[in-house]
């Protein structure tokens, strides 16, 4: 693999990266909130900001675990590495806290987008239901672990699946590119990745690079 693909692959390996898949149909209205939208009566275009969006933290190189959506409608994905760790865990998790990162274990439907009042605050439990970081990267730990004996998905204790339901992490990407990332926002994706290796999904996935290229 090149420099580039090594780097992914290592985010991956020790969960410093999360993904997201996007609806097929939904590229164009994904990748415009990047570049802040066109501009009107011959006006630049607005600098972009940040907007937060749903993703996922994978177990340790990708494995065990589902992304959302269908294969056949959620086909391709992006993948956002989250800030280098210069501290603790603990210090990490402030840093998580203060950007409002929103994190939820494998298993809990938090449907971040009908459980947020007005103020922008969560309701209906889904406050209660975060776990920090670390602990979600400790879970993952345990799904991918062979010898495991069981571990914890949705509030119970279930034996070793052969995949488990998808985590979700609430937090900020886009904005100024030239900003280092941290997690008031990641930046920009840094790889895609397709679900399956079959011949439609890869020419998929050259369509949305040639979107997020073009």
């Amino acid at each position: 693999p090149s420099p580039r693909e090594s780097r992914v692959l290592s985010l991956l390996e020790t969960q410093r990266a999360v993904v997201k898949t996007v609806r097929n149909a939904d590229w164009d209205a994904f990748l415009v909130k990047f570049s802040g939208g066109g501009g009107t009566g011959g006006e630049p275009p607005p600098e972009p900001e940040p907007f937060r969006t749903s993703t996922t933290l994978l177990p340790p190189s990708g494995k065990k675990m589902r992304c959302f959506g269908s294969l056949n409608e959620y086909t391709v994905g992006v993948v956002f590495a989250l800030p280098p760790r210069t501290g603790t865990a603990e210090e990490e998790q402030g840093a998580v806290e203060a950007s409002g990162t929103w994190i939820w274990p494998s298993g809990y439907a938090a449907k971040t987008e009908f459980n947020i009042d007005r103020k922008g605050r969560l309701i209906n439990g889904r406050d209660e239901a975060r776990v920090s970081l670390e602990e979600l990267r400790r879970r993952n730990r345990e799904y991918a672990d062979p010898e495991s004996e069981g571990y914890e998905i949705g509030g119970r204790f279930v034996k070793p699946l052969r995949e488990v339901p998808y985590n979700e992490l609430f937090l900020w990407v886009g904005g100024d590119t030239a900003a280092s990332p941290s997690y008031h926002s990641v930046g920009l994706p840094v790889a895609l990745f397709v679900r399956t290796a079959t011949y439609g999904h890869l020419v998929a996935m050259l369509r949305a690079r040639s979107r997020m290229t073009g």
